[in-house]
């Protein structure tokens, strides 16, 4: 819930009277909750601030101009930790369909649509209409690796497997690809602990 108030008043006695409807958590309360949040694939890095409402059950999440996040609620995990994965989900249909569709043109290579998921072990998928799925949780990813998941997909549109010609093509699209695939064995240790607990 989202709370305005007259735009007639001082604006600094407004912004007082604002931060009096909540209590102010440098710390939340949960030890789950998360103090701030690094996309390394969008190279954004957003500090998180918990204001719990007194009354109201209901919750807002803000996203301010200069990288901050702003919980209006009651900071528990139950009620955190699914608003933030919203937002996530959110921000990657926005900037994961852009670099999605730059790639497609760049490297001629089409899709029909794209679906963000929230898979819990597959980065990305492509379907045999060349329909695209990714995780939202690539945004966790360095940049470079999130685009070789993407090539990999978009590769997927020419040849559906994993063939001798698929991974010629990959190649040719990714000259670091044999890098990339093996630090993706690892690139799950990017995601933070309250991601890989839901």
């Amino acid at each position: 819930m989202c709370i305005s108030l007259p735009l007639t008043r001082d604006l600094g006695q407004r912004f007082f009277e604002f931060m009096s409807l909540f209590t102010f958590f440098k710390k939340p309360a949960h030890g789950q909750l998360p103090h701030a949040i690094e996309l390394r694939a969008l190279m954004q890095s957003f500090d998180i601030q918990y204001l719990s409402t007194r009354e109201t059950p209901k919750y807002c999440l803000i996203e301010n101009a200069n990288q901050q996040l702003t919980f209006l609620g009651k900071p528990k995990p139950t009620v955190v930790l699914p608003a933030l994965t919203a937002w996530l989900i959110k921000k990657a249909k926005k900037h994961l369909s852009l670099w999605l569709h730059r790639l497609s043109i760049e490297q001629e290579l089409a899709f029909t649509g794209l679906s963000i998921r929230q898979q819990r072990t597959l980065w990305g998928s492509c379907t045999s209409t060349k329909r695209i799925n990714l995780n939202y949780k690539l945004l966790f990813l360095p940049p470079d690796l999130t685009e070789h998941i993407l090539l990999h997909e978009l590769c997927h549109t020419m040849h559906f497997n994993h063939s001798r010609a698929f991974w010629h093509l990959l190649e040719k699209v990714d000259p670091d690809c044999h890098r990339h695939r093996h630090q993706l064995k690892t690139a799950h240790e990017f995601l933070p602990p309250w991601i890989k607990m839901g």
